[in-house]
C-alpha cells in the first residue's frame, strides 16, 4: 500500500474516531479503493494507535456500506457503483418525506443550527471536509431522532456521504450549487415550510445522482 498522508485533528477526538475519519476519507478519495485489503496493523502503525481504534473504526465502516469482513480473509473496500447510488436515491425519495413530515412541528427550531452548519459550508473547498459537515447538516435539517424512521433515514444519508465526495471532487461547480440549496433548505426550516423541504431534498439528492452519471466511479475508485 503506498503511503498515505494522515494529519492528526485540531478538534481532539477519541482514537476510533479519528482512525475512522482518516479511513472513510481515504476511501472516499480514492486512495484505498474498491476490493483494496484494509490490513489493520498496517493502519493502527501509520495512525499510532492501537489495534483496538482500528477494529472500532472498521465496524463504522461496515454500518455505513464502506467496507466488509470476512472470515479469513479480513476487510476489503466495498466498490462504488452508479448502480449502488441510484438505490440510494431511490430509497431516500421514498424515506426524506416521511421523516420531514414526521418532525413537522420541530422544523423552525432547527434553522439556526443548520444555519451555523452552513456558514461553515460557505468556508469549504475540500470535498471530504464539506461531505462531512454536509453529513451533519442534513441530520439536523432532518431532525434525526431515535425513531426507526429516522433510524433508517440517517442510514441512507451516511452512505450517500461519500458519494457526495466523489461528485464534489470531480464536478467543483457542484459545491455552489449544493449551497444554494443549502440557503434554501435553512430559509425553508425557518418558515416551518415542510413539503418545500420535502420537494427541495429531492431535487439536491438528484442533483449529486446527475454529477455522478458524468464519473467513471470504477475508474476512479476501483471496481
Amino acid at each position: 500500500m503506498s503511503p498515505l498522508q494522515v494529519s492528526r485533528p485540531l478538534m481532539p477526538l477519541t482514537q476510533a474516531q479519528y482512525a475512522y475519519n482518516e479511513l472513510r476519507s481515504a476511501i472516499t478519495t480514492g486512495q484505498l479503493p474498491g476490493g483494496a485489503h484494509i490490513v489493520q496493523s498496517e493502519w493502527a502503525a501509520r495512525l499510532d494507535v492501537s489495534i483496538t481504534p482500528i477494529r472500532e473504526a472498521i465496524r463504522r465502516l461496515e454500518q455505513d456500506g464502506l467496507a466488509r469482513s470476512e472470515a479469513h480473509k479480513g476487510t476489503t473496500v466495498n466498490p462504488f457503483s452508479i448502480d449502488r447510488a441510484a438505490e440510494i436515491v431511490s430509497l431516500r425519495k421514498a424515506l426524506d418525506p416521511m421523516q420531514f413530515r414526521r418532525v413537522a412541528e420541530s422544523s423552525p427550531s432547527r434553522a439556526a443550527h443548520a444555519a451555523e452548519l452552513y456558514a461553515k459550508m460557505q468556508e469549504l473547498n475540500d470535498p471530504v471536509q464539506f461531505s462531512d459537515l454536509d453529513l451533519e447538516f442534513h441530520r439536523v435539517v432532518m431532525g434525526i431522532d431515535e425513531s426507526w424512521t429516522a433510524r433508517l433515514t440517517q442510514t441512507l444519508i451516511v452512505a450517500s456521504s461519500p458519494y457526495v465526495a466523489v461528485a464534489l471532487a470531480h464536478n467543483p461547480r457542484l459545491l455552489e450549487k449544493e449551497n444554494e440549496h443549502h440557503a434554501q433548505f435553512v430559509a425553508a426550516l425557518k418558515a416551518g415550510d415542510v413539503e418545500g423541504l420535502v420537494e427541495l431534498n429531492k431535487q439536491h439528492v438528484s442533483q449529486v445522482f446527475h454529477a455522478l452519471q458524468h464519473v467513471d466511479l470504477p475508474s476512479v475508485l476501483g471496481n
